[in-house]
This record gives C-alpha cells, sequence and structure tokens, in this order.
C-alpha cells in the first residue's frame, strides 16, 4: 500500500487515484441505473480526513472524497499492529477485494489493512450515496459535509446520518458478499461461513473505522444531542442492525422466508459474537462494545424515535421503519433488570 502523509497541493489527486475513481465508478454503477442518476466522483486538494455530496443540477451529483481518506494505512497498522497472519488467513476468502495499490514486498500485514481501508472507503462513499438516497442533500443546498465544526448538533442532524450508515452498511455488505461468491454455486453451509466470515471483518472495519474518524467522540458523555454524528458506540449498534438485516436479505434470496432468515442472522450472531471480542481484543483502539449499557439503548431508541416524535415523518426525507413493540418491551425489560 502506498503510505502517504500531506498532500502536493499542484498536484491532479483525480489523476493519481484515478483507479480508486475507477473502482468507485464501476462499484456505484448499478446503484445509479436504480436510481437514474449520474455519480461524478472528486479528490480535491485539501488534506482533510472528510467526504461529502452536493446536488449538482437535476439528476447529478457530486462526491468528494478527500485524500486522507485515501491513505489510512498509516493509521490502520498501528491499530491492527498485534494481528498476526493467522488472523489474515481467517478472512481468505475476502483478501482480494482490497483494492490500494500493493508492492511485491507486502506482507499479510499489508494485505489485510488493504482490505480494511478498502472496507472503509466503500463505507464512506456509500454513506454518501445514502445521503442522496434519503434526500438530505436535494433540500440542504451546497456540500453536505460530513465534519463540519461549525454546525451545532442535534439529533435531527444524527437521524440523518444513521440513515445514511444504515444504507451504506446494506450496500456494502452485499456488495462483500456477491463479489465473493458470484456465480459459483456454493452450498448451504458454504454460505454461512462466508457470512460469518465478512460480519466479523465488517464489524472490525467498522470499528477502526470510528476510531479512526470519531475520535474526538471516545470520551464519555451525558448530553448526546450535543454531537453532530452519534457516538461511535450507538453507530456500531446500528450498523450491527443494519448488517444482520443484509444477512437476512442474503439468505432470502437463497430460498428462505423471513421467519428462517431471522433464526439464520441469530445463529450467525451467537457464533461470531466471541470470535469478534477475541479480534476487538488485539485491535488496538479504546472502542469498546457496549451494546448492554441501557444508556446506549434508550440513545439508539430516540434516534429511532426521532422523526416519529417530532412531526418530521412526513418531510422528504427517507426514514427507517418505527421500532417494533416487541424490541421495545426487551428494551424495557433490560433496563428493569440493569436497575435492580
Amino acid at each position: 500500500m502506498s503510505l502517504i502523509i500531506g498532500v502536493n497541493m499542484s498536484e491532479n489527486l483525480n489523476e493519481r487515484y484515478k483507479k480508486i475513481i475507477g473502482f468507485l465508478h464501476a462499484m456505484s454503477l448499478p446503484y445509479c441505473n436504480e436510481l437514474g442518476i449520474q455519480i461524478d466522483i472528486e479528490v480535491p486538494k485539501n488534506d482533510e480526513l472528510n467526504a461529502g455530496v452536493c446536488h449538482v443540477k437535476d439528476n447529478v451529483y457530486l462526491i468528494k472524497i478527500y485524500p486522507s481518506c485515501l491513505c489510512l494505512d498509516y493509521k490502520i497498522q498501528d491499530i491492527t499492529r498485534r494481528y498476526t497472519s493467522d488472523d489474515l488467513q481467517f478472512f481468505g476468502r475476502a483478501k482480494n477485494l482490497g483494492v490500494f495499490e500493493r508492492f511485491e514486498d507486502d506482507t499479510y500485514r499489508e494485505d489485510l489493512n488493504n482490505l480494511f481501508a478498502t472496507i472503509i472507503l466503500l463505507h464512506i462513499f456509500y454513506h454518501e450515496c445514502g445521503h442522496i438516497t434519503a434526500k438530505h442533500v436535494d433540500v440542504s443546498g451546497g456540500m453536505y459535509e460530513e465534519y463540519d465544526a461549525t454546525r451545532i448538533g442535534s439529533y435531527e442532524l444524527q437521524e440523518h446520518e444513521m440513515v445514511a450508515d444504515w444504507l451504506s452498511t446494506k450496500d456494502v455488505f452485499c456488495s462483500m458478499f456477491y463479489a465473493i461468491v458470484q456465480n459459483d454455486n456454493y452450498d448451504s453451509k458454504e454460505i454461512l461461513a462466508i457470512l460469518k466470515q465478512l460480519a466479523v471483518l465488517y464489524w472490525l472495519s467498522l470499528t477502526i473505522e470510528f476510531q479512526i474518524f470519531d475520535s474526538n467522540h471516545m470520551d464519555e458523555i451525558d448530553d448526546f444531542s450535543t454531537l453532530t454524528h452519534p457516538h461511535p458506540v450507538v453507530r456500531l449498534y446500528y450498523n450491527k442492525e443494519a448488517m444482520r438485516e443484509a444477512m437476512a436479505d442474503i439468505l432470502i434470496t437463497y430460498g428462505l422466508d423471513d421467519d428462517q432468515a431471522e433464526t439464520g442472522v441469530n445463529l450467525i450472531i451467537k457464533e461470531i459474537y466471541i470470535l469478534i471480542q477475541s479480534f476487538l481484543g488485539i485491535t488496538n483502539t479504546p472502542i469498546v462494545i457496549k451494546e448492554n449499557d441501557f444508556k446506549i439503548i434508550d440513545y439508539y431508541i430516540t434516534l429511532r424515535d426521532f422523526p416519529y416524535k417530532n412531526d418530521t415523518k412526513e418531510n422528504t426525507y427517507l426514514h427507517l421503519m418505527p421500532l417494533s413493540d416487541e424490541y421495545r418491551k426487551i428494551c424495557e425489560e433490560y433496563r428493569v433488570f440493569q436497575e435492580k
């Protein structure tokens, strides 16, 4: 992988990252065809850890991915420095999905970091596409940039980010799965094995991404409403839910009904949870999975409820479906148990 720190302001970065831009264009072509839109991609010269999207004209959008998002290896290698060759072998089916430039003497560690960097880039890119799908940019005007320090945080902004994250996770996870299986005739056992590996890989990639991009949100916070982005623990929580939804959709395409797909997903998550915790144990990141903390659960419910309790569900934005009564009952029972 290329190790680039700093940007030559006179250089044409669109030309330098021509391969990456072409890769993103190719990946997003089915999405663009489905929506009947065109997406242009640009790498600005500003050396920022940021991305943004804007509506240029009818059915034409521009996504900007700043150069620091394209050279994450020097950050990732510190987070994953305790990983071994066995860890790459676990993700063997997916290792060829990496898109960044490699050198002949790259080791298993660079291969794995390349894979993480590719998934993070795809999540960033499809997150911007999610803002298009959810119609956030059609009415906002100007560039919808993710980390605008001048904005004051609110649950409305955070709900936008949650929807974009959710759509991105579903798109990226399904794209990764079908890129691996292609047209091969896998049996059900092999399909489940691929889903398990991708679930672990994707969860780790998100953990690394949020460690890099959301480092200013690592501290404990009481007033979540002041943030422009959801707290990284909550981002991990609802992205896991989106990943579960993506896995269920995939299982349904293989002939399972809704109940069978849900059962299959539950078995996958149960089987990989200890494995994920083991990987997180050797990942140098302060993010801790606190999904069973009732404050985090309440925060997630607040974001999901926002459009339905603030008279915004009828606006032009896309929102997630309301939480089920069953989910709320489970959360309330857990709260009572925790408070005893």
